[in-house]
């Protein structure tokens, strides 16, 4: 009769323990990452009232196994954020600090400033940093996308789409202006001004840059011509001609030479960027090759977890790449607090890699993984865990009647 209220005491510290683990899923069910746990249990070892023979074993009750994690995919949410991301598959993201090194599924991360990628907790996300002409590198390390910049490039090349107008007057201009840069990303306007001719369908132009920011020092003159169809067909009076070379002495005392493309190569013709036809001359497109040094103004992040940095310059280029962990047993992992997990001797080394390789999920940019948490099946649970406890009290209450008209014999 001890027995049943010892049976029925586990059976009530059981019912508390799944009560415990059923509270703290519900009190999670908003934390981004989140991963449920559920508590298993077993019987304790039985007496047996056979002794050595064995047989007629009486349980003793209830006993906590263990309390394990549900690592099933929770739902993704769209934020406006490019720094927000969610893993769709298998993985955790590594993060550090002076500490250690930590896994996590919660991928709401945000610059801080220094330039790092780090989570609510400031631990950094780790990854592969790229070098500056975007080659990802081999160290797992501090992601870091403000400390990066993109250099900048001359002018070597340039393009004028234009019309000069095949019925303008002898002495007629026009003008069109385009932006080159130097050697060090200095911008200098480029204009080059055409003069018709009296000679039929011809043109000299001249090419100019703003005094107090250089000089043409060589080239950008000569002659264009054009057939009775309005197609550009000789430069200085030649059918077969090459680019024109135009030699500029930047204020910063650097020369470059920047090429006018007038000749196709490929095609051994004249380029048809120039038209003489009958109409007001105009500049319809302009292209050079050429940008000014710029710094990071926005990231995006794509499915293998490459960081994407677009530069005040226009330009684009990789600034690192977020890597993944995933373990043989991540049952096995330590809870830290924080959505944080910790290596163990259960949860076995992590391999880590790219996103999409190796088993490992792919990134889900501007989304959260919300927690995983299933309601109704807690509140089941819940139920049971109730009618459980319960259960176990009346046997309690029982066996203390069961006690007390024992006791009653006596008298």
């Amino acid at each position: 009769m001890l027995s049943s209220l010892y049976s029925s005491v586990t059976g009530l510290n059981a019912a508390g323990y799944t009560m415990s683990v059923i509270s703290n899923n519900i009190a999670n069910a908003n934390t981004v990452g989140f991963k449920s746990d559920f508590a298993s249990f077993a019987d304790i070892l039985s007496q047996s009232l056979g002794g050595i023979i064995g047989g007629n074993q009486i349980g003793r009750g209830v006993n906590l196994s263990d309390i394990g994690t549900i690592f099933s995919q929770g739902s993704f949410e769209n934020t406006t954020s490019p720094t927000d991301l969610a893993i769709e598959g298998a993985g955790f993201f590594i993060v550090a600090d002076s500490t250690g090194t930590y896994y996590t599924r919660a991928g709401q991360f945000i610059m801080d400033e220094e330039g790092y990628l780090v989570n609510s907790g400031g631990f950094r996300l780790q990854g592969y940093m790229a070098d500056e002409t975007g080659t990802l590198l081999s160290t797992v390390g501090d992601i870091n996308i403000a400390q990066t910049s993109s250099a900048p490039q001359q002018t070597n090349d340039l393009r004028i789409v234009a019309n000069l107008d095949g019925q303008a007057a002898t002495d007629d201009t026009y003008s069109s202006t385009i932006t080159v840069y130097d050697s060090i990303g200095g911008a200098i306007p480029l204009t080059i001004t055409f003069t018709k001719l009296a000679t039929g369908n011809e043109w000299s132009f001249e090419s100019n840059v703003p005094s107090d920011l250089g000089t043409v020092t060589a080239g950008g003159t000569g002659t264009v011509g054009f057939d009775a169809n309005g197609n550009l067909e000789s430069l200085d009076g030649n059918t077969t001609f090459s680019d024109v070379g135009i030699d500029i002495t930047g204020a910063n005392g650097g020369s470059f030479t920047v090429s006018w493309d007038l000749w196709d190569d490929t095609a051994s013709a004249a380029m048809a960027d120039l038209t003489g036809y009958a109409s007001p001359s105009s500049t319809s497109a302009l292209f050079q090759d050429g940008y000014a040094p710029g710094s990071v103004q926005n990231v995006s992040v794509d499915q293998d977890g490459q960081i994407i940095g677009l530069f005040t310059n226009g330009q684009t280029r990789t600034l690192g790449q977020v890597l993944l962990a995933d373990f043989i047993s991540p049952w096995g992992l330590t809870k830290m607090g924080r959505s944080l997990y910790a290596e163990s001797a259960s949860s076995g080394q992590p391999t880590v890699g790219e996103p999409g390789t190796g088993g490992r999920g792919q990134i889900s940019p501007n989304s959260l993984e919300m927690s995983n948490v299933d309601m109704a099946s807690e509140f089941v649970t819940m139920i049971t865990a109730q009618r459980a406890y319960q259960a176990n009290a009346r046997v309690i209450t029982t066996s203390n009647e069961l006690l007390a008209e024992l006791m009653n014999i006596a008298r």
